[in-house]
């Protein structure tokens, strides 16, 4: 850029020097295009100065947003790439603020594939990232629980169950025994609770004392 306006600053001289004194519309001529360059060096003046205030107010990449609000003595125009959000935030005389203008460098992607269901853990190597509405899809159980048992087990399903599932009832179907040697018993049912046991009572009457 600098030599750019070298070369163009000695091209002014140059033509300067070619005005011809008894030309009038030749001098017009050289004097709109020695016009036009001085307006072209000014534009360049103009762009390598927004470009050195730009670096002068660059105040670096950091890797928490933290770290941005911490900086010491900040001026109007200053501004920082947070990693944290991989935001641009701009200092406005008072406080630092987060814009919604993205750090260069990186623009990420969304995904458009739909999100996976809950299963196997996994960092993932997918350089896209998720939108904020995103849904993953529901990772629940369609077979029937199964009955209580006595062997509890801790089991084996990737699956949830869903919050209205109910599981069948393991009820005892046979007739309750009588009363006899007392016996924790080994079934693994329940008993109904309308059951009724058969007596257990002597009814010969000729043996009742």
């Amino acid at each position: 850029m600098q030599t750019a306006m070298l070369i163009g600053i000695d091209k002014l001289m140059t033509d300067s020097k070619k005005l011809a004194p008894q030309n009038t519309q030749l001098n017009i001529d050289m004097i709109n295009e020695i016009s036009q360059d001085i307006g072209q060096l000014q534009a360049d003046v103009s762009v390598i100065n927004t470009e050195l205030a730009r670096q002068t107010h660059f105040r670096g990449y950091f890797t928490i947003n933290d770290e941005i609000l911490e900086l010491t003595n900040p001026a109007i125009g200053d501004y920082a790439y947070s990693a944290e959000d991989l935001l641009v935030w701009d200092y406005d005389g008072s406080l630092w603020v987060e814009t919604d203008k993205i750090v260069p460098d990186q623009m990420t992607p969304a995904s458009d594939a739909n999100p996976l269901s809950d299963g196997t853990v996994t960092a993932g190597t997918s350089a896209e990232y998720s939108r904020g509405d995103h849904i993953h899809p529901l990772n629940i159980s369609t077979s029937v629980p199964i009955s209580d048992t006595a062997d509890g087990t801790v089991g084996t399903s990737v699956n949830y169950s869903r919050s209205d599932h109910s599981h069948p009832i393991n009820i005892s179907d046979t007739t309750p025994l009588q009363d006899s040697t007392g016996s924790v018993g080994t079934a693994n049912s329940y008993a109904r609770s309308d059951h009724q046991h058969p007596i257990n009572i002597e009814t010969n009457a000729s043996i009742i004392r």
